[in-house]
């Protein structure tokens, strides 16, 4: 799993989402993406902030990345 979507921007020939469960997770626990330097929420990236925080289903980024 990556941490932040891939494509979207000009000239991108690929465009992948978040999973999906990692989405709904957010809607429901809107702290687990970053905050640009505006204040302003972007959905596309995980905060470093939860790396050590079990908020994705018990585990933690590290742990879903490595596929535990």
């Amino acid at each position: 799993m990556s941490f932040h979507e891939c494509g979207g921007d000009v000239g991108d020939d690929v465009h992948i989402l978040l999973p999906s469960w990692v989405m709904e997770i957010g809607r429901k626990n809107p702290d687990i993406y970053i905050i640009d330097r505006e204040g302003r929420r972007i959905t596309e990236c995980l905060t470093w902030g939860i790396d050590k925080e079990r908020v994705l289903r018990g585990r933690t980024t590290v742990e879903v990345y490595a596929g535990k």
